[in-house]
């Protein structure tokens, strides 16, 4: 059936405010939405923003297998070239400053030619730095480790089981030995550690510190170094004092401004 012909123009003015109406709702839902977006995002730029401020930096360091000065004063420690720095690393670590590496190669070959800053060691401290992604390295010669008195302990066991230099008595018995033998009862402990640059290799600073040891100074190879048997001798005493030292000085250098100009270079 036709629609007559007067209804037709209000249908028509209807339907023109339902679709502007319409197209209003829309127009505002849309810059609504868009509102949302740039709050939102701005949110997140902030968050991007905020975040390395709130997360701590932490510089890298590797920390390079020690020499001995003189390896025969050391053969009663077990492996103390890889333990005193391992333990230096453990340490350093732990006070949340730094991400530690280590090294088993150390930038002085002969520690008896030592030149902390020469070309040859500076060449071996970059390549060690990159090797790891490391900002610096650290280094270290044990420098002294010397008994420096003794004295006369009586001793007796099983034929054969004798170590060392001894003085045996005349016994009626072959299977078993008695006699005197010297005991370490004075030691000295004297460590000297290198910091360097790990971009350009130089040396930053050096640390050269010692402990005189008193008792039974001997350690034994039967205790792993930093062990709690090792931590429990005379000498492994001395060595935890030592390295608290150490620890101390390293961790204010590397939270200098020095430090922190390299580690941006």
């Amino acid at each position: 059936m036709p629609v007559p012909a007067f209804v037709q123009p209000l249908f028509e003015r209807q339907d023109l405010r339902l679709g502007v109406t319409a197209l209003a709702a829309l127009l505002a839902a849309s810059m609504v939405m868009a509102q949302a977006s740039e709050v939102e995002g701005a949110t997140d730029a902030s968050a991007r923003n905020a975040a390395p401020q709130n997360r701590p930096h932490k510089k890298t360091v590797t920390f390079t297998r020690f020499q001995a000065a003189n390896s025969l004063q050391v053969e009663d420690i077990a492996d103390i070239w890889d333990g005193y720095p391992l333990e230096l690393l453990r340490r350093l670590e732990a006070r949340g400053n730094v991400e530690a590496r280590h090294s088993a190669v150390s930038p002085f070959p002969d520690p008896r030619n030592l030149n902390p800053d020469s070309p040859a060691s500076r060449e071996l401290v970059r390549h060690i730095a990159g090797q790891y992604g490391s900002q610096f390295v650290i280094s270290g010669i044990i420098l002294d480790a010397a008994v420096s008195d003794e004295s006369l302990r009586p001793y007796a066991g099983w034929q054969g089981r004798e170590t060392g230099r001894r003085f045996e008595l005349g016994l009626p018995w072959n299977s078993v030995a008695a006699g005197v033998r010297p005991v370490a009862t004075e030691r000295r402990l004297e460590v000297e550690i290198f910091l360097h640059d790990g971009l350009t290799g130089a040396l930053i600073k050096r640390y050269r510190n010692n402990e005189e040891i008193s008792g039974r100074v001997a350690v034994g190879r039967n205790k792993s170094f930093a062990s709690a048997a090792f931590f429990d001798t005379a000498f492994g005493k001395a060595a935890d004092h030592l390295m608290n030292t150490q620890i101390e000085l390293i961790d204010n250098d590397l939270a200098s401004p020095r430090s922190d100009a390299a580690a941006r270079k």
